[in-house]
């Protein structure tokens, strides 16, 4: 057993001379698969299918890495792929961007998996509806008549902020 030890930390020490004399910038590069085009990660992933980088002693997503040794400090800002491919490391594929602005990329070229957003489904149509453009119609006519809110809200059985979208037109506005 001990000369298992003996043999791992002398691999480990050698590891560890290695990595000392090769910065992590010539170590990262030897994980890359440069060809025109996208520069693909060929070393480790995260689970997420994102590449991983070692350095200072932890793990590290390497687009992120990259585009923060060459370009400057990212703050909050993502790394976002004007390639859509979370394998390229391509700094000239890569930009810092917020959640809003890679999702509008997204969308802008096509790529919009898991980014559906839900159809907008309006008045009756909408399950949740608790009124029909009739009673929309309704209540428009005879506030205008100077049938007073509560009377309305009474008679209709609604709440009197649903009353009030109604009348400004925050819900129900495609009835005319």
């Amino acid at each position: 057993m001990s000369s298992y030890l003996t043999k791992h930390g002398a691999r480990v020490a050698e590891r560890g001379m290695w990595m000392a004399e090769h910065p992590s910038i010539d170590r990262f590069w030897t994980k890359v698969d440069r060809h025109d085009g996208c520069w693909l990660w060929t070393a480790g992933r995260f689970i997420s299918g994102r590449p991983c980088f070692w350095v200072d002693g932890r793990n590290v997503q390497a687009h992120r890495w990259i585009l923060k040794r060459l370009k400057g400090p990212l703050g909050d800002l993502l790394a976002c792929h004007t390639c859509d491919n979370i394998l390229c490391v391509n700094p000239d594929h890569l930009y810092g961007g917020t959640t809003y602005d890679n999702a509008r990329d997204r969308i802008e070229r096509g790529d919009n998996r898991n980014m559906r957003p839900p159809p907008v489904v309006l008045g009756e149509d909408n399950a949740w509806s608790k009124l029909t453009a009739d009673m929309v119609r309704l209540i428009r006519a005879e506030v205008c008549l100077g049938t007073t809110r509560g009377e309305l809200v009474n008679r209709l059985g609604i709440k009197k902020s649903t009353f009030q979208d109604v009348l400004s037109r925050r819900t129900w506005g495609h009835v005319a």
